[in-house]
């Protein structure tokens, strides 16, 4: 979900009166679209990342090589030397998986990123600035190239 969706949630329950009688049908229908649009799930409210806690884990990731970041559906792919190897989605850092990265864990916890996706590792220390740059070091020598662009 997006934070636009949860904001067009909020928008329409804010038309709902808050003074004098409103109709029981009304109030429920106003909070099943809420939950509807905030894709409740497992006691969680998803949301786009905060492009802040995206820079933090590209700098985290800086020792590792040239580091950028690419919108992608409201979140983010982070790359390294062009060739991505992570995602930063709903305020969380997801690496793909290789044996290199495996070795190099502290806890190997896999989690997709968003519905549907395959797992990816998830790294809940990003605060260690050497430990994740040395897990993106590992990792891109395990993927493959980026393709170069077609004139």
């Amino acid at each position: 979900m997006s934070g636009r969706s949860l904001f067009r949630g909020l928008a329409f329950l804010s038309t709902v009166p808050t003074e004098g009688h409103i109709s029981a049908n009304r109030a429920k229908a106003g909070v099943a679209v809420f939950l509807y649009l905030c894709a409740i799930t497992k006691d969680t409210i998803t949301m786009a990342s905060n492009p802040d806690f995206v820079q933090y884990i590209a700098d985290q990731c800086a020792g590792a090589g040239e580091i950028t970041v690419k919108k992608m559906f409201g979140d983010y792919g982070i790359y390294c030397d062009g060739v991505i190897f992570g995602l930063v989605c709903d305020n969380r850092f997801y690496l793909k998986p290789t044996e290199a990265g495996r070795s190099l864990l502290r806890s190997i916890e896999m989690r997709p990123p968003y519905d549907g996706a395959k797992d990816y590792f998830f790294i809940e220390d990003v605060d260690d600035r050497d430990y994740i740059a040395e897990l993106v070091r590992a990792t891109c020598k395990e993927l493959p190239l980026a393709k170069p662009k077609r004139k």
